[in-house]
């Protein structure tokens, strides 16, 4: 039985949750409940939330993200299958995706024409493995998909692209069931079935679904799983405004449906909204440096001037890359507390680094610049070279390398063993 809550994030779902929750807890403190969101930051927010209101709902009330509550279920469902297991998919991240999509172009079969004309480059595999995710989320079969092609239900100048797609896309399914492995909507879809057994969702007193404003089909029929075993509350922000446009038609054509009942506080959270403009200002700076200390003295001065709260302030990027470096160099140093997603990129570690320029050789054709970053890294240990106690002298290797003019290849590399390298 699925009940629906509409209206705006902040304060109405937001509040109705919190109500929710102390609802359910307040004859059975112990009553098992858990609240669904989308991401690990949403998380980390309701926990901040449910303690600052309301603690005592915070026993036994499990906050899951989508795919941990895939996980749950899977794990779930496989203690109590009478069947023989399946084997288990393997988890693998678009990284992994974009490789076999390189790897499966490469064999240029029949269909893959048209990609024979895009460059051999990492933002080419990254695009194509993106469109054929598009076409697994939304629950395309290829074998339909094509057979539309034939029967002319797309403009002739897209066919061809259409066709050489839906081919790819069809073999990236079958390398991925012959390999066993798969994204967290493939887990998902797996899950598409009756989990009527699953004793996790049996125990619970009702589901709690918050912070989703669209579900790929994948994702809907999930969640359509769910909701047929298990008592459930949805809470969809929904007002009568245009940017929510798209959102009541996702809601109208699939969640309404579904609902038994539906409860409508959109006109609760409007008032503040519509009787105050925003004020938007706009300040230019000029470096990454200069744009977090203008962040964090605006901070400041809505906290010291205006009686902010440090918690009550949010700072939003396109992307926290650029800032990554300085971000708490900078606000350590204006004295501004604060918590981010972001975090140092794995592949700006030395050691990293070294590796990737080392599995990069056989691949380069042992490029001059990528072997010399390997040879005079201070990882790079060569055990058993050379005479007893000899020490390495990695400052020498590009003076070394110039003078002999190696640029790449293994030819031009054994130069190195010629007897008269030795006396340069």
């Amino acid at each position: 039985m699925l009940r629906i809550v509409t209206g705006p994030f902040h304060p109405v779902l937001e509040r109705a949750l919190v109500e929710d929750l102390r609802s359910c807890k307040a004859e059975d403190p112990f009553a098992p409940l858990a609240v669904i969101v989308p991401s690990v930051s949403l998380v980390e927010h309701l926990k901040q939330v449910l303690t600052r209101h309301e603690p005592r709902a915070f026993l036994n009330v499990y906050v899951l993200t989508f795919h941990q509550l895939a996980l749950r279920l899977r794990d779930d469902l496989a203690t109590v299958s009478q069947a023989s297991p399946e084997p288990t998919l393997q988890l693998v991240d678009d990284f992994f995706f974009e490789q076999l999509v390189r790897q499966v172009v490469r064999r240029e079969l029949r269909g893959f024409e048209p990609f024979t004309r895009l460059p051999a480059s990492p933002g080419t595999w990254k695009g194509l493995w993106a469109t054929v995710r598009d076409l697994k989320d939304a629950a395309v079969t290829p074998t339909i998909a094509l057979k539309a092609i034939t029967e002319g239900v797309f403009e002739e100048e897209d066919r061809t692209w259409l066709r050489s797609l839906f081919t790819l896309h069809a073999a990236i399914m079958e390398a991925s069931r012959s390999l066993g492995v798969g994204s967290p909507d493939d887990l998902a879809a797996s899950l598409r079935q009756d989990l009527s057994d699953s004793p996790f969702l049996k125990r619970l007193q009702r589901l709690f679904y918050y912070g989703f404003y669209d579900l790929a089909q994948v994702q809907l029929s999930f969640f359509e799983s769910v909701v047929r075993v298990a008592p459930a509350t949805l809470y969809f922000p929904l007002q009568d405004r245009p940017a929510f446009f798209f959102a009541r038609q996702f809601f109208e054509r699939h969640l309404l449906p579904l609902a038994h009942t539906h409860e409508d506080g959109s006109g609760e959270g409007d008032r503040p909204a519509t009787t105050e403009r925003v004020q938007l200002s706009v300040t230019n700076v000029i470096g990454v440096e200069e744009e977090l200390a203008s962040v964090c003295r605006e901070i400041l001065t809505l906290v010291e001037v205006k009686g902010y709260g440090f918690d009550e302030i949010g700072v939003v990027a396109r992307t926290l890359e650029p800032y990554q470096a300085r971000l708490q160099s900078v606000f350590d140093r204006h004295l501004v507390p604060f918590t981010s997603t972001a975090g140092r990129c794995l592949s700006r570690e030395p050691l990293v680094k070294t590796l990737l320029h080392l599995v990069s050789l056989p691949i380069n054709d042992l490029d001059r610049t990528a072997m010399l970053a390997v040879v005079t890294s201070p990882f790079y240990h060569l055990q058993g070279a050379g005479s007893a106690g000899a020490i390495p002298r990695p400052d020498i290797w590009r003076s070394l390398v110039y003078t002999l003019g190696i640029t790449k290849g293994e030819a031009e590399w054994r130069r190195l063993a010629e007897p008269g390298s030795s006396s340069i």
